[in-house]
């Protein structure tokens, strides 16, 4: 925050834009009244302020109507024009997240106990942040459950491509990469309605949990796997990709809000 008042004072016509990459700015300035201060002495330096979607728009602009907040959604790094082959149903879910509690994975793992779910096999892949949390998880797994490290970029995008659906369990998130990165290939999600995770979807999208809880997460999970029409989700949300987060929108809107420099 000390450096924005330097630069400003240095050069008056500099035109600072600040990017928001979270989809918590609301609960962080509802916090305490030091982080209000913060937010607020270091918005009198800003000229515009980005943030992930509209929503998030609205909770910058009701902590301050005066400043200028425009929309940049994320884009995924590799993306294809033509949807993936849609294969038959293997049951092959895919969870890639950090093993740390508040990414919702001990009450995915605990989804995966119930009978009705012991015939689909999860795989989950990510960095050990919190040994003591992962030892846990390992200790309780069931058979149907794999736990992993992190995949590198070329594993990655070959175990995504050969699931048939990707979970995302979290309790807070903004506009997460990985859920477009699976829209962009047309892959299904299971996620929590939390951030912007709903509009990203739209409103008649059905596989949305509630956050920390076990019931509402297994019931979308057996209600996905018990669908019939996979292949229309997989091609709704391949489509949604190219109209909202693709590399050509992302490219263009960069250019609108800095083109003006």
């Amino acid at each position: 925050m000390a450096i924005l008042p330097v630069i400003k004072l240095l050069s008056s016509k500099t035109v600072l834009k600040a990017h928001i990459h979270r989809g918590d700015f609301k609960d962080f300035v509802n916090k305490n009244t030091l982080n209000r201060i913060i937010v607020r002495c270091s918005f009198r330096f800003i000229d515009e302020i980005v943030v992930l979607s509209q929503a998030f728009l609205q909770d910058v602009l009701n902590f301050s109507t005066k400043l200028k907040v425009t929309v940049l959604h994320n884009t995924s790094l590799v993306e294809s024009f033509t949807q993936r082959p849609f294969k038959e149903h293997r049951k092959e879910f895919i969870c890639i997240s950090n093993y740390i509690k508040s990414k919702g994975i001990y009450e995915l793992i605990e989804c995966f106990r119930f009978v009705e779910l012991q015939d689909i096999r999860l795989s989950v892949y990510g960095h050990f942040y919190d040994k003591l949390f992962y030892n846990k998880l390992k200790l309780s797994a069931p058979v149907n459950v794999s736990l992993n490290g992190p995949l590198g970029r070329d594993d990655f995008w070959k175990v995504l491509n050969q699931s048939d659906c990707l979970i995302m369990p979290s309790w807070n998130e903004g506009q997460p990469i990985i859920i477009i990165e699976a829209m962009s290939l047309g892959i299904p999600v299971i996620a929590t309605e939390i951030g912007d995770i709903p509009d990203m979807f739209g409103e008649k999208y059905k596989f949305l949990a509630k956050p920390g809880d076990i019931d509402s997460l297994f019931q979308c999970i057996l209600e996905f796997d018990r669908f019939e029409e996979k292949k229309i989700i997989s091609e709704y949300l391949h489509q949604r990709y190219q109209n909202k987060y693709s590399n050509k929108s992302y490219k263009k809107r960069l250019l609108e809000i800095f083109g003006q420099l």
